[in-house]
């Protein structure tokens, strides 16, 4: 209960009751899968592919991340990836994320000529002045032009620490990156115009 406490927002009262022990025994066996997969290098990226109707060309991809179990399998993205926020393992994840993207990228244009463009997601933990330099370093070790890196963002991320979030995204725009704002597939965002 203490547990579930301190991960709930705003410090919410919980009680226990049964079966949180093996809530706790699951999420646990989870984080550990999750180390262990950022460790033994099986964190993999899928790319969805963004088309140009008027001629079927492939001009974008989208960087997404799958975990691969020991047995071949894939954990699902919804099960790791709140708790890698949480946990702060995103960070890495993010790290490998970018720079085998960025590289996958570079290697389809030597491969074929192909000039593609790359989206990634942010997480709202990544967003830091850490993230700033190491896309500045993560382009210059691959080669990819900033102005073909898009980075996407929860709206989330610029309800917490709004002056801050923006002082460091207006940095990675500033570097020739583009910003797209995600809503994760809800369709739906409280921004208004």
């Amino acid at each position: 209960a203490l547990h579930r406490a301190r991960l709930s927002p705003r410090g919410r009262l919980v009680a226990y009751r049964p079966g949180m022990d093996e809530d706790l025994v699951a999420r646990l066996a989870l984080e550990q899968q999750v180390r262990s997969a950022i460790s033994e290098g099986r964190v993999v990226v899928f790319y969805q592919p963004l088309i140009r109707l008027a001629d079927r060309t492939i001009v974008e991809v989208e960087a997404l991340v799958r975990i691969r179990r020991n047995d071949g399998s894939f954990l699902p993205p919804d099960e790791f990836i709140p708790l890698a926020e949480q946990t702060g393992m995103i960070i890495e994840m993010g790290r490998i994320i970018r720079s085998t993207a960025m590289r996958d990228v570079m290697a389809v244009q030597v491969a074929t000529g192909v000039r593609l463009d790359l989206a990634i997601n942010v997480s709202p933990r990544e967003i830091s002045p850490e993230l700033v330099a190491q896309l500045s370093d993560e382009l210059a070790a691959t080669g990819l032009e900033p102005e073909r890196l898009t980075v996407e963002v929860t709206e989330s991320s610029l309800h917490e620490r709004i002056d801050e979030t923006v002082s460091l995204l207006a940095a990675i725009r500033d570097q020739g990156i583009s910003i797209a704002m995600d809503d994760f597939g809800t369709g739906y965002s409280s921004m208004s115009a």
